[in-house]
């Protein structure tokens, strides 16, 4: 006759309401006294030691305490179905290195205190064995043989749980990431709130739907509890109806609509021609985790990630503001930042374009020959090309050195420190003017450094300010903010000198006598380079 098994509460000697702390508590206590490498050779401390490890693995579980509560020892015993471990009872799964940790640290001096008590599991760890070594193998070292218990996939699903003849599929409702996004909307606006899929339990798949492939919690324990009362040893799941029926098959209406919605969404490649055959492409990839699945089963993008997606696109080929170096008029290599000259893509354009493209509809012939055959040829047609919009265009765009996009060989220098004008032709200097920038102590009137670029020529122009009027015969606009090349009729010019800015500066534009504007004004070209340095 096997022997009976004390109660799980009894060994521990806590009450059936003892929460976890209490538990934990109760064990480390009976498994330190009880422990082997406290009692070596004394049999009855290793078998109370495996009793309490026991009703430990299990009270410390809730859905084992759960059915040990209501079932007791028949619903681990090997005779019910259940197999393995001591008594029956599957130890796998169960994990006392906490609790002995602390054991081992009153034994030896050590303990867990700034281990690996929060690092998550140790390679490895899913298969354990203890074995006993002396203390001479431990400090000289040995071998020993083990057998261990594998567990293999189940040759009939192969580890997927799929019933024979079927398959794991990609979950609809959440598109294989598990998580699904509720919209809803409140005082603050349109809330987004992210869960586990209802369809998948976060999986990410689903079972073909096939009957019979999920129990039902209650109709199965009933039926158990049924049985052992009636002393039956073998049952029949199949004919005992206690398997839940598929919450959604591959022809409902709602699945065919959502996968349908998914698949448009999803299958397709909006690509950026960057020239020189450069391209900036928004994959199926990216596209999967910007689509939002609604509790009505509606289907959307999530446009704050889009967004996301552009901004980052915009900064990558941003080059105004940027440091440029260039060749001065003295020979020596500059670094000037700042000003508007560059690339810039045009960001709520692009936002608008690259929604078009996303949501505009697919011809559905094309996505079902892309799903069926994922061909480069049925990819093509799902392909959306794109041109970037720009805010700001500069002379090239260079990949290697995003910042060399001028004409390294033309462009003019505003030398503030000489108040000198140099403009460069083929990489030389072929005109020197001497000129007047704004006054230096008055903030909105002193000429602003920077990387600039020509905008406007005229020939005829009127220059405007809060207190100033004056006409000019040549206008050659760097900034927008009113800074240019212009012929200004100064009675000082006869005492010019580099030092004359600095009392008697402009209200921010380059001062130029009228025929050194009149040369200048012939030599450059709009979108030409201006670097304004000190």
């Amino acid at each position: 006759m096997a022997e009976s098994k004390r109660d799980y509460y009894e060994v521990l000697g806590v009450s059936k309401d003892a929460d976890e702390a209490t538990l934990k508590k109760a064990y480390r206590q009976v498994a330190k006294k009880y422990h082997p490498d406290m009692n070596p050779g004394d049999a009855e401390a290793e078998k109370k030691f495996k009793e309490a490890s026991e009703a430990y693995a299990v009270l410390s579980d809730p859905e084992k305490r759960r059915q040990y509560d209501q079932f007791g020892h028949a619903a681990f015993d090997g005779s019910a179905g259940a197999g393995g471990g001591y008594g029956g009872f599957d130890f796998n799964g169960a994990d006392f290195g906490d609790i002995f940790g602390d054991i081992f640290g009153d034994l030896f001096g050590g303990g867990r205190r700034g281990g690996r008590a929060n690092q998550g599991p140790m390679k490895g760890m899913n298969i354990r064995k203890s074995v006993r070594i002396t203390f001479e193998e431990a400090v000289f070292g040995c071998e020993k043989e083990l057998d261990v218990v594998l567990k293999d996939p189940c040759p009939k699903c192969n580890g997927t749980g799929a019933k024979p003849g079927t398959s794991p599929e990609t979950c609809p409702k959440c598109g294989g990431k598990g998580q699904v996004v509720y919209s809803s909307q409140s005082f603050f606006g349109t809330v987004q709130n992210v869960q586990t899929c209802p369809n998948c339990n976060g999986t990410g798949k689903i079972i073909k739907e096939k009957q019979g492939n999920q129990l039902d919690q209650d109709k199965f324990y009933s039926y158990v509890e049924k049985s052992i009362q009636q002393l039956k040893t073998k049952v029949n799941l199949d004919k005992a109806n206690v398997y839940l029926k598929p919450k959604y098959v591959q022809t409902d209406k709602e699945v065919l609509n959502e996968l349908s919605q998914y698949n448009n969404y999803l299958c397709r490649w909006v690509r950026f021609d960057m020239g020189e055959k450069h391209y900036e492409t928004i994959s199926p990839k990216e596209i999967k985790d910007w689509i939002v699945i609604g509790d009505d089963a509606s289907v959307s993008i999530d446009q704050e990630k889009m967004a996301q997606w552009v901004e980052k696109f915009c900064l990558k080929y941003k080059t105004v503001g940027k440091t440029r170096k260039f060749k001065s008029h003295t020979g020596e290599v500059l670094e000037v930042s700042g000003g508007d000259y560059g690339w810039q893509i045009d960001y709520s354009q692009t936002v608008d374009q690259v929604y078009k493209a996303l949501t505009e509809n697919n011809t559905q012939s094309d996505v079902d020959a892309y799903v069926k055959n994922k061909s480069n040829t049925n990819k093509k047609k799902l392909l959306k090309k794109l041109e970037p919009i720009y805010k700001n265009k500069a002379y090239k765009m260079n990949f290697e050195n995003p910042t060399e996009d001028y004409n390294t060989q033309t462009y003019s220098e505003v030398d503030i420190s000489e108040q000198m004008v140099y403009v460069f032709q083929n990489g030389q200097v072929v005109y020197s003017a001497k000129c007047v920038t704004g006054l230096p102590s008055d903030a909105t009137r002193s000429t602003k450094t920077g990387c600039w670029y020509i905008k406007d020529k005229k020939l005829e122009y009127t220059l405007t300010g809060a207190d100033y009027t004056t006409p000019t015969k040549y206008w050659v606009r760097i900034t927008w903010t009113g800074t240019g090349y212009h012929y200004m009729n100064r009675s000082d010019w006869d005492k010019w000198s580099p030092e004359l800015y600095k009392t008697r500066g402009s209200h921010g534009c380059v001062n130029l006598q009228l025929e050194d504007v009149k040369n200048i004004y012939n030599l450059v070209s709009m979108r030409d380079m201006v670097f304004i340095h000190d």
